[in-house]
């Protein structure tokens, strides 16, 4: 790695307000590279928001003459009885691909709620891993993601139960315009001792063009014999009859499929714990 932060906070403490770590490239360099490292541990029973932000800068309207390239990390560490909230959002240039995996470990009784937010880029590829180690933990991995031009975006979502009792929920959605194309993969993970598991994964796709494409993919390896598990998955276009009620209220058809969008992500936003977190991810 060639940048990045640690934070650690001690046991017992909670940060009452997000901290925010940001890592540009700088647009004028075409052809950079930066492999930023993120490392989070939260001692016992204490609270913490984390904003991790990669971004271009302003975007210029000129193409670069070479793409640049993001090769990220983060590793987060949940200890016994602490609360982290984990959020990178993902807002590039064109000509910036990205790569990221995310990795929590969650302990007894922590929670840990991770919340992806895609906004922009020429490729983004994603892989984000959640393991519930010890009894009473529990994750939660949200996603928020939006493409258009020709974007190709790629998240690969893991939620690995090795203890009994532990819960997780995956909430991941996107939305593609233009000839924007996605792929999702989800894979819940439940090891021979991790009775009384209870995993969820849903999956939604809204194609707003028509040569959009998005590709869906969930996964069960369960070797437990008393465990709830679920998955669903959907793709399809915005509601016709949701825009003909919107406009015969007055609205254009952009303005209402954009509040119908809203309203589509706004459902995963209101399940992230952090407030402010979440108004300033819907500007």
């Amino acid at each position: 790695f060639n940048c990045g932060a640690v934070l650690e906070i001690p046991q017992n403490v909670e940060i009452e307000k997000p901290i925010v770590i940001v890592t540009r490239i700088d647009r004028e360099k075409s052809g950079s590279s930066l492999f930023p490292r993120i490392f989070v541990k939260a001692g016992n029973h204490s609270k913490v928001t984390l904003i991790n932000v990669f971004t271009s800068g302003t975007k210029s309207k000129t193409p670069a003459d070479k793409l640049s390239f993001v090769n990220a990390q983060a590793n987060v560490v949940a200890e016994a009885g602490a609360n982290v909230s984990y959020i990178e959002i993902q807002d590039l240039s064109d000509d910036v691909f990205l790569v990221s995996k995310n990795t929590s470990t969650v302990a007894r009784d922590a929670i840990c709620t991770s919340l992806t937010v895609g906004i922009s880029g020429y490729q983004l590829k994603s892989e984000i891993v959640t393991r519930l180690k010890e009894r009473g933990a529990s994750g939660a991995m949200l996603g928020v993601v939006v493409g258009d031009k020709n974007e190709h975006l790629s998240y690969n979502t893991v939620q690995i139960h090795d203890a009994p009792d532990t819960t997780s929920d995956i909430n991941f959605r996107i939305a593609l315009k233009d000839k924007a194309v996605s792929a999702y993969q989800g894979n819940i993970v439940v090891a021979k001792d991790a009775q009384k598991t209870n995993a969820f994964q849903s999956n939604k796709n809204l194609l707003l063009g028509k040569e959009a494409k998005a590709d869906s993919i969930p996964k069960l390896e369960i070797l437990a014999n008393d465990v709830k598990c679920s998955h669903g998955a959907t793709v399809g276009p915005v509601d016709e009859n949701q825009v003909f009620y919107l406009m015969t209220r007055g609205l254009d058809k952009e303005t209402a499929e954009e509040l119908i969008l809203a309203g589509f992500f706004d459902t995963v936003l209101e399940s992230f714990p952090d407030k402010t977190a979440n108004d300033w991810i819907h500007e």
